[in-house]
């Protein structure tokens, strides 16, 4: 339910899975992204900022070893990219995919 919330941009529904209980490092059976992993995929600012604010992992990664940062990075959400980097610091801006590929070369 977290990640179809997340895919939407509902931060209503957000806030009651984390309310009754949601657990934040649910991830999809399409990719293993988290509920952080498809809201920065999407673009959906408020949602990644109230995750963030609830405690879920920066530095979890999907399937292809990307975490949200990467994801928005290579996106193009710049705003959410600066807010990432602002969370998780030089550690998260220097992970890389499996391919090898990081925020700095997605930027």
């Amino acid at each position: 339910p977290m990640v179809v919330a997340a895919a939407k941009g509902d931060v209503a529904s957000l806030r009651l899975l984390l309310a009754a209980g949601g657990w934040l490092e649910s991830a999809s059976s399409y990719g293993g992204g988290t509920a952080l992993h498809w809201a920065c995929e999407l673009g959906h600012e408020e949602y990644v900022r109230a995750l963030v604010r609830a405690g879920a992992n920066v530095f979890a990664r999907d399937a292809g070893n990307r975490t949200g940062l990467l994801i928005c990075a290579s996106r193009g959400h710049r705003a959410l990219t600066k807010y990432l980097c602002e969370k998780g610091g030089k550690r998260l801006a220097l992970t890389a995919d499996k391919n090898g590929g990081s925020c700095a070369l997605a930027a």
